[in-house]
């Protein structure tokens, strides 16, 4: 019998049914999630088109004729609270939100948007991101890149960056690599990265563990779950902002704390964790 939180992460990753909210030409995601894996099951919602790459487009999600666990959110900033609410309302299970202009920012109006977008979420319904590409899925066919492979692999990734997410992808194709799940988690106002270290850990399509971080927002819980991780397979870490080439990627994610190199390499070294110096090496 799988556990609430193992349930909770099948309606993320292997979901019934998916919507895009503010599906378009520009955003790139109604292009990603428009493969054959997942194309029966997809469901696109925007006002201002009546259809968008062959499916229809419904006004709000509370009107797609179906049972929906999982929803990119894909609108400007302001309109996300408005849209986790009908999510809500509609039963949705979980949401990635993709659109940026939160506390990263740093403008304080932001943060109280993204706060709004946290309390509105809580306890109702469980959140990936904002600020962040989201979920790719071999087995699904969920998606952030238009021409992903999704032939099933054994690498789970775990990145803070969008940015590292795609690339990934992208050079994965070009060396083989396979994976079985990568997850963009940006701002990270409630799924962060020890949970998904934690899921990771357990999931049987996984056997090596990538991760790619800024900072963290509870040292004690990512402590607790790199030491779960690796107690059942491999994993590899690359700390943005310690070596150049971090530096150079790292984005700012407000709200995590990014530490001194030395506390990050003796927490790597504690737990078990292979450290490494660029992304080439990971």
């Amino acid at each position: 019998m799988k556990t609430p939180e193992a349930i909770e992460f099948e309606n993320i990753f292997n979901p019934r049914a998916v919507a895009l909210i503010g599906a378009s030409t520009e955003n790139g995601f109604a292009h990603s999630l428009t493969n054959s894996k997942l194309w029966d099951r997809l469901y696109f919602v925007n006002p201002r088109y009546d259809e968008l790459a062959g499916k229809q487009c419904y006004n709000s999600v509370l009107d797609v004729p179906a049972d929906i666990d999982f929803v990119v959110i894909a609108v400007p900033a302001m309109h996300v609270p408005k849209i986790l609410a009908e999510c809500i309302e509609k039963g949705v299970k979980a949401a990635h939100v993709f659109t940026a202009g939160f506390s990263e920012t740093g403008i304080p109006e932001r943060i109280k948007l993204e706060n709004e977008v946290k309390d509105v979420a809580k306890g109702r319904i469980r959140l990936i991101g904002p600020n962040c590409m989201g979920v790719y899925c071999s087995k699904s066919g969920l998606s952030f890149t238009w021409d992903a492979s999704f032939d099933e692999g054994p690498v789970g990734v775990v990145s803070q960056s969008g940015t590292f997410g795609v690339e990934f992808l992208n050079i994965g194709k070009i060396r083989n690599l396979k994976f079985s799940k990568v997850i963009s988690y940006g701002n990270a106002v409630d799924l962060d990265c020890p949970d998904f270290l934690e899921y990771l850990a357990e999931d049987p399509d996984t056997k090596i563990i990538a991760l790619y971080m800024e900072g963290t927002k509870n040292g004690r819980r990512l402590k607790s779950a790199l030491a779960q991780a690796t107690a059942k397979k491999p994993v590899l870490a690359l700390k943005g902002g310690v070596t150049a080439h971090g530096s150079r990627a790292a984005s700012s994610h407000t709200g995590s704390l990014a530490g001194s190199p030395e506390i990050w390499s003796s927490i790597f070294r504690q737990t078990g964790v292979a450290q490494v110096e660029d992304f080439d090496e990971l």
